[in-house]
């Protein structure tokens, strides 16, 4: 008798180990955390779920108003998992993202704003400060309406397993997913000032 115990014991230690390893956290748990860090402009807690991998793994603003913006565009995505798959220490997670389309939203501040911001100019009414200040502003302004466009963009999210979690793995096209192409939206802003110089 007091065998069968200890046999049962051993058994039943054993159960719990392994189900205890198998219901471990899963891929698309540390996506699914991502990304309501993300709908609450969290910054700092987006970040404890991503592998660093120099300045990719850190979130970091130049200034206010660009973390304004990104803040902003962060509440309104949303997020759909389309597939998982594990294959040992690597992971995938294919996801559609659904966030502002900036490109889309630039254009169209810019080509609204642009009649006041010549005619300021011509005036001498304003400095370059002045009108960028009422471009970000009505930027912002965009953003922030709830008719704002939207664009889905579908993204394979990269995980790597660490010791006890799953840490995504930072790139372009997650980026530009979570921010609408963002980058997009910058680079126009920078080859609108290029060529006015």
């Amino acid at each position: 008798m007091k065998l069968f115990r200890k046999v049962a014991a051993v058994v039943t230690v054993f159960v719990v180990m392994l189900s205890l390893a198998a219901c471990g956290p899963k891929p698309e748990e540390t996506v699914k955390s991502f990304f309501d860090a993300a709908k609450k402009s969290d910054i700092a807690t987006m970040a404890t779920y991503m592998k660093k991998d120099g300045d990719k793994g850190n979130f970091k603003f130049d200034n206010q108003e660009q973390e304004k913006i990104v803040k902003a565009v962060f509440a309104k995505l949303s997020y759909e998992k389309v597939s998982s798959k594990e294959d040992g220490k690597n992971a995938t997670v294919k996801v559609k993202v659904t966030s502002l389309d900036l490109p889309q939203i630039y254009g169209k501040v810019v080509t609204n704003m642009l009649p006041l911001l010549i005619s300021s100019a011509m005036a001498n009414n304003s400095n370059e400060n002045d009108a960028k200040n009422q471009l970000l502003q009505g930027f912002l302004n965009a953003i922030n309406d709830p008719n704002a466009p939207k664009t889905t963009t579908e993204v394979d999210i990269k995980l790597i397993k660490s010791d006890k979690s799953w840490l995504i793995e930072p790139n372009d096209d997650l980026l530009n997913a979570l921010t609408g192409n963002l980058s997009k939206a910058l680079s126009k802003t920078g080859n609108i000032n290029n060529n006015k110089n």
